[in-house]
C-alpha cells in the first residue's frame, strides 16, 4: 500500500511539473525607458509593455539604452515595486529572454 501511495505521488508530481514550461511565458514588444536615478525620484530603468510600466529586476547592461525597442519573454515577479512613486508602475518583471527590435 505504501509503495502504491509513493508511486501515485510521484506520478502526480511529474504531471504537475511537466505542465510548467517556458512556453507559457508572455512574449511582448516593449520599450526600455530611463526614468532617472532613485535619488531623484526615478526608477532608473523600466520597460513599458502594453502601456504599463514595469521595473525589470534583471535588465542586462547592453539593453540599458533609453528608447530601445525590445522583444522579450518575462514573468511578473511582484506587483510591489521598489521605486519611488511606486503607484506609477504595474510591478516587477523577471526577464527570461530579450532581444532588440
Amino acid at each position: 500500500m505504501i509503495k502504491w501511495l509513493v508511486f501515485c505521488k510521484s506520478v502526480l508530481l511529474f504531471v504537475l511539473l511537466a505542465g510548467c514550461s517556458d512556453d507559457a511565458l508572455p512574449e511582448a514588444q516593449g520599450l526600455v525607458v530611463y526614468t532617472g536615478s532613485f535619488a531623484s525620484g526615478g526608477c532608473e530603468w523600466i520597460i513599458v509593455i502594453h502601456n504599463e510600466a514595469y521595473e525589470p529586476r534583471n535588465l542586462p547592461v547592453q539593453f540599458q539604452t533609453d528608447s530601445m525597442q525590445v522583444m522579450l519573454t518575462y514573468r511578473i515577479w511582484s506587483r510591489d515595486v521598489s521605486c519611488p512613486n511606486a503607484g506609477k508602475y504595474a510591478g516587477i518583471i523577471h526577464i527570461h529572454q530579450i532581444a532588440p527590435i
